[in-house]
């Protein structure tokens, strides 16, 4: 089997699901993940080796059930980085890279003091500290999986970040003061699971996605009450939003004491906000 039928045989079985464009996307993700090779390379190969089609067909049968790429393969790419990821753990988003993009634009001083809430696999963290080497960096966590991956990435990324395990909530979960707080918490609503694709649902962990309808903005208020205490005096906090809440969140960041910048991302979506102390 060369590449050209092996492509139209995944086209067959997963173009329905994915569609032509991410199916091509996913292949040549995995048949390089997997040999080492390039893709395009492996496209004009005569023949594609036995033992690369047997890993390919596990690969595909996985994606048949909606399993993240991120998952199968234990990888995820995030601004110039490759991180471990797997099942306890939120696979890191483009939109999270742009959010980033803005806290690096906006701080291009050698020296800063950050905390990275919620961190997750740590990539908020790690992408920050690879590219501002000076900078103190931290990352905080309540899962202990979560915290596990990103730890792994730190080690193996070799960044000094510092991530600790503490919940958000307990009553000295940071200290210091520090020039930049960041976060991309969860916000997903519960009744917006049903515009969530089954890849989300079935596998990433609930937990760093949904909050209830009563209380969307838990983590917001918390975050918020945070930075009044340990931001300092020009500090800046950054956040990822949910774009269906922007204008009450503006609102209660506001009210708090915050002038608030909002920010959509590359597909137009109200997705970040920018807060500092009035």
């Amino acid at each position: 089997m060369n590449y050209k039928q092996l492509h139209l045989q995944w086209q067959e079985s997963l173009g329905p699901i994915y569609g032509t464009e991410e199916v091509t996307a996913l292949l040549d993700l995995a048949a390089a993940h997997c040999s080492g090779m390039e893709a395009a390379r492996l496209r004009i190969e005569p023949q594609i080796p036995s033992e690369l089609i047997k890993k390919l067909a596990t690969i595909q049968a996985r994606l048949a059930q909606q399993e993240p790429i991120q998952y199968i393969l234990g990888q995820a790419h995030f601004y110039q980085l490759e991180l471990s990821v797997g099942p306890g753990v939120l696979i890191p988003r483009p939109e999270t890279e742009e959010l980033v993009a803005w806290v690096l634009k906006d701080h291009p001083q050698q020296e800063a003091k950050v905390i990275d809430l919620c961190s997750g696999s740590g990539a908020i963290a790690l992408a920050l500290k690879a590219n501002r080497k000076l900078w103190k960096v931290a990352g905080l966590e309540w899962s202990e999986a979560a915290l596990r991956i990103a730890r792994q990435n730190q080690k193996a990324l070799d960044l000094e970040v510092n991530f600790i395990h503490t919940d958000l909530f307990a009553v000295d979960a940071v200290n210091g003061q520090f020039d930049i707080i960041v976060s991309n918490p969860p916000y997903v609503r519960e009744s917006e699971r049903e515009l969530m694709n089954p890849n989300v649902l079935e596998h990433e962990p609930d937990m760093a996605l949904f909050v209830t309808d009563d209380d969307p903005f838990l983590f917001y208020k918390r975050i918020a009450a945070l930075a009044q205490l340990h931001l300092k005096p020009q500090g800046t906090l950054y956040l990822e939003i949910n774009e269906y809440l922007r204008e009450e969140l503006t609102q209660q960041l506001e009210a708090m004491g915050f002038v608030v910048e909002l920010r959509k991302d590359l597909y137009l979506k109200d997705r970040m906000l920018k807060c500092q102390k009035r």
